[in-house]
């Protein structure tokens, strides 16, 4: 079941920040410095963020996945003779 909660900012953060605040939260959780209403909170929005960080490496696969297809499709016969000299 997924947690919908307004968090709208971690959908404008990159891999990188969503991924440090949940290392932030998940320390957090180790150390207990959290009560139950601040680890209910930090929870969801762990939820959210480890969320966010799997659609942005989810999107940079396919990325990597289309530049592999275009790199194996030949070059058409056009191209490659537009730099030959005579």
């Amino acid at each position: 079941m997924t947690i919908k909660k307004n968090f709208s900012d971690i959908q404008q953060m990159s891999f990188e920040k969503a991924l440090e605040e949940l290392e932030v939260i998940t320390n957090d959780f180790e150390d207990g410095c959290s009560n139950l209403d601040q680890a209910v909170i930090l929870y969801e929005r762990g939820i959210a963020l480890k969320e966010h960080c799997e659609k942005k490496l989810e999107e940079a696969k396919k990325k990597i996945e289309q530049v592999k297809i275009i790199n194996q499709k030949p070059i058409p016969r056009t191209q490659q003779d537009s730099g030959e000299k005579n």
